[in-house]
C-alpha cells in the first residue's frame, strides 16, 4: 500500500475540526511542515474533585517561550492528552514535542498527569478537566482567558491514556474528536491480574468486574485510532494493531465510517520510540 508521511495525522485532524464549525474545510496545510504559530507553554495545577493534577499547556502564542501570552487569533480548539502507564508528572516532558507540534497549526494542548487511575477512572477525569478548563477560560485572572474554543475538543492519549481517551469521548459529547495512539485494550486484556502483574503491567489495563464488555459509541464522533505492529518486548503481548482490530470490530466500532479511521503504523512500537516517531513513521491503511 502507499506509504504516507505520519505528519498527515495533523492535517487529517485539522480538516475534521473545520467540519465541526459547519464550514467547508480549507485545504490542509503541508503536513511535512510546522504550522504558522509560535508556541507558548506554561505549567498548571488542575483541581478535580478533591485532587490536584499537574499539567503542561502548549498553545499558539504571540512569541515563543514560557508563560507568553496567547496569539491574538484565539480562540483555538483544545486537546486534552494523557500519557500511558501511571501518567506521573515526570512523564509529561516526554510528550512535549507532540504537544509543541500540534500547537503550531492552532491547538491548545493540555498534557495531564492523571496518576494511577485505570482507564475507566481516567476517562471520568477527562470530563472533569474540561469542567476546570471551562471555568478558567471565563476567569479574568487566567493567563489563557478566552483562548480556548470549548466547542471543539479532542480527547487524546497513548496506551492507557489512549484507552481513556476513547472511553471519555464515547461518553462525553463535549469531545467532538478523538485521537488515540496505541491504546491499551479498554475491554481488558485476556490475562488474570496476577499474570499481568508478573509481566510488569499495572491494574490500569485490567477490566474491572463491573466494566461493560461492549462500549456504545457516538455516531457523531470523529476518531483517529493509531496502532503499531511491533510486539512489545516488555509484555510479550500481541502487537497493538492486533487488539486494535479486535477492539474496533468487536467492542466499539463494528464497521468503518467516514468519520472513523484506524491506521496501522509499520514498525511502530507501543511507546513509539518517543512521540516524535508517531509523526515521522511511514503509515499504511489498516
Amino acid at each position: 500500500m502507499p506509504r504516507l508521511s505520519g505528519l498527515l495525522l495533523c492535517a487529517v485532524l485539522l480538516s475534521a475540526l473545520s467540519w465541526a464549525e459547519e464550514k467547508p474545510p480549507a485545504p490542509p496545510p503541508d503536513p511535512a511542515k510546522r504550522g504558522a504559530f509560535a508556541v507558548g507553554h506554561r505549567k498548571a495545577a488542575i483541581q478535580v474533585k478533591g485532587r490536584e493534577l499537574k499539567a503542561l499547556f502548549f498553545y499558539p502564542a504571540s512569541t515563543p517561550g514560557r508563560d507568553k501570552p496567547p496569539a491574538a487569533a484565539k480562540p483555538f480548539p483544545v486537546m486534552v492528552f494523557s500519557p500511558g502507564g501511571d501518567a506521573n508528572p515526570e512523564d509529561l516532558p516526554g510528550w512535549e514535542s507532540f504537544a509543541d507540534f500540534f500547537a503550531t497549526p492552532g491547538f491548545v494542548v493540555c498534557l495531564v498527569a492523571f496518576s494511577k487511575d485505570n482507564c475507566w477512572e481516567r476517562a471520568e477525569r477527562f470530563g472533569e478537566v474540561l469542567d476546570w478548563l471551562g471555568k478558567r477560560n471565563a476567569s479574568k485572572d487566567w493567563a489563557l482567558k478566552g483562548a480556548l474554543d470549548l466547542t471543539r475538543c479532542v480527547a487524546s492519549g497513548n496506551s492507557r491514556g489512549g484507552a481513556a481517551a476513547l472511553l471519555a469521548a464515547a461518553k462525553d459529547r463535549r469531545f467532538t474528536h478523538c485521537l488515540s495512539y496505541n491504546a491499551s485494550h479498554p475491554a481488558g486484556y485476556p490475562l488474570a491480574e496476577e499474570a499481568a502483574q508478573m509481566k510488569g503491567m499495572s491494574h490500569g489495563t485490567i477490566r474491572p468486574a463491573d466494566a461493560p464488555t461492549k462500549i456504545p459509541f457516538r455516531e457523531d464522533l470523529s476518531t483517529l485510532y493509531i496502532a503499531g505492529d511491533v510486539v512489545d518486548p516488555r509484555y510479550g503481548m500481541a502487537p497493538d494493531a492486533h487488539h486494535a482490530r479486535q477492539f474496533w470490530n468487536e467492542h466499539l466500532f463494528g464497521d468503518v465510517r467516514p468519520t472513523r479511521v484506524l491506521v496501522q503504523v509499520a514498525g511502530l512500537e507501543h511507546g513509539g520510540g518517543g512521540p516524535q516517531a508517531s509523526m515521522t513513521s511511514a503509515l499504511r491503511t489498516a
